[in-house]
């Protein structure tokens, strides 16, 4: 059912802040809801501490994982836009003919590019 709810639990290692997570949160779901003729996504989300990475929790749950490898890629807007696309039950693409596409299943770090979808691209 349209429009799909989401729960953000804005706890994370990096010391991003609340207002930051959820505004480019947000942003990421209205590009999603920008490109569609339907209100994809609730403008407004659930906060919920109990959210945990890697937990099927049956809900759409966006939460932080504490990873101590340099090769973790930190642009929110980029990851978020990609992981909300599988909210709207997209799956990842591993083409290389597709890589710049936001479902391409893999990332480079600083990239950005992935924030808008392929098809405002062109």
């Amino acid at each position: 059912m349209l429009p799909i709810g989401y729960v953000i639990n804005p706890a994370n290692p990096q010391g991003l802040t609340d207002g930051f997570i959820a505004f480019t949160i947000s942003l990421s779901a209205e590009t999603w809801d920008a490109a569609t003729s339907s209100e994809c996504f609730n403008d407004s989300y659930t906060r919920d501490s109990s959210a945990a990475y890697g937990t099927n929790d049956f809900q759409n749950s966006i939460a932080f994982g504490d990873y101590a490898d340099n090769n973790v890629i930190i642009d929110l807007q980029n990851i978020a836009a990609h992981e909300i696309g599988h909210a709207t039950g997209l799956g990842d693409i591993y083409s290389d003919s597709c890589s710049a596409v936001t479902e391409y299943g893999y990332s480079g770090y600083g990239e950005t590019q992935k924030r808008i979808l392929d098809w405002e691209r062109k």
